[in-house]
C-alpha cells in the first residue's frame, strides 16, 4: 500500500473516532439528563406521599366529639395513615431498586410501622395522639428538610447525598423506633 493511501485510511480512522466520540458524548449526556429527570420525580412523589401522610394524621388529631360523626370511621383514617406511610416507604424501595441504589431505604421506619391497637374502643387516648403528634413531627422534619422557598415544595437540587442524611437523621433519632 502506497503512503497516500495510509493517511487517507487514517484519516477515515480519525474522522469515524471523532463522531463516534460525539454521538457518545451526547447520549451520555441524554442518560444524564433523564437520570436527573427521574430523580426529580422521585422526589416529587415521595414529597407528595409525606404530605398526604401528615394530612391524615391531622385529620386525626382534629377530630371531636362533633366532628368524628361527620369524618369516616376512625379506622378507617388510621387506616389509611398506615397505608400513606407505608406507601413513603415503598416509594423509597423503588427509587433505590429502579432509579439509583444509592437512595436509602429505612423500611423499618416506613415500612414494618402498624398501628396496633388504636381506636379499637373508637376513641384515640393519649398515649395513641402522643404517638401520632411525634410521627406528624418525624414526617414534617423530612418534608421540611426537603423544601424549597423557590419552588414551594420540594427542591429539585436536592442530592442523593443529601436526601439520604435527612432520611437517616430523622429516621435513625426516631422515638418511635424505640417506644
Amino acid at each position: 500500500m502506497s503512503q497516500n493511501t495510509m493517511v487517507k485510511i487514517k484519516n477515515y480512522i480519525l474522522l469515524i473516532s471523532v463522531i463516534l466520540v460525539v454521538i457518545m458524548g451526547i447520549l451520555l449526556f441524554q442518560e444524564k439528563k433523564e437520570s436527573n429527570k427521574q430523580y426529580e420525580l422521585f422526589l416529587n412523589h415521595f414529597y407528595h406521599e409525606l404530605d398526604l401522610s401528615i394530612s391524615s394524621v391531622d385529620t386525626v388529631l382534629s377530630l371531636t366529639p362533633e366532628t368524628k360523626k361527620k369524618e369516616e370511621g376512625l379506622t378507617e383514617i388510621l387506616y389509611q395513615i398506615e397505608k400513606r406511610v407505608e406507601r413513603t416507604g415503598l416509594i423509597l424501595e423503588t427509587g433505590n431498586n429502579l432509579l439509583n441504589n444509592e437512595i436509602r431505604t429505612e423500611t423499618n421506619y416506613f415500612i414494618h410501622r402498624g398501628i396496633p391497637g388504636f381506636g379499637e374502643d373508637g376513641e384515640i387516648d393519649e398515649s395513641e395522639k402522643e404517638y401520632l403528634k411525634t410521627l406528624k413531627n418525624e414526617l414534617e422534619l423530612i418534608r421540611k428538610g426537603m423544601y424549597s422557598e423557590e419552588t414551594g415544595q420540594e427542591n429539585p437540587g436536592l442530592t442523593i447525598k443529601q436526601f439520604n442524611e435527612l432520611i437517616f437523621k430523622v429516621t435513625n433519632n426516631s422515638e418511635l423506633l424505640f417506644n
